[in-house]
């Protein structure tokens, strides 16, 4: 399984002016010579005096979205999921997210409704 990490979400910033944003989180899917999938959150900061902890790499375990299904199950698996103290997932990445995962998992972008799964 190849899968390229998914951005899905940009803060943070200096405040001063029009900074620009200095923390970026990934979802990334990796595969394992035992088997094992395993997803997990990357955040990476930029800016040293950042209130984030400064420059360097957080992660957060992301397990929760490897059951789901769709699209629209990632993104609500992501929403209960934070990284160094702030949230993990930004519904301003919802669209990008939904067609990366459409186009590299062949995912779709939600579950079947009632009426169709029968």
């Amino acid at each position: 399984m190849a899968v390229d990490s998914l951005h899905i979400r940009s803060f943070g910033g200096d405040g001063i002016g029009n900074g620009a944003r200095s923390c970026d989180n990934y979802l990334e899917l990796r595969h394992y010579r035992d088997g094992q999938t395993r997803a997990r959150v990357h955040m990476n900061a930029s800016h040293q005096n950042g209130v984030y902890g400064g420059a360097g790499d957080w992660y957060a375990n992301a397990d929760a979205i490897l059951p789901c299904e769709s699209a629209e199950a990632v993104i609500v698996a992501l929403k209960g999921i934070s990284v160094n103290d702030t949230r993990a997932y930004s519904d301003e990445f919802a669209e990008q997210l939904t067609a990366a995962l459409m186009v590299q998992l062949d995912m779709p972008e939600a579950d079947p409704s009632p009426d169709e799964a029968a």
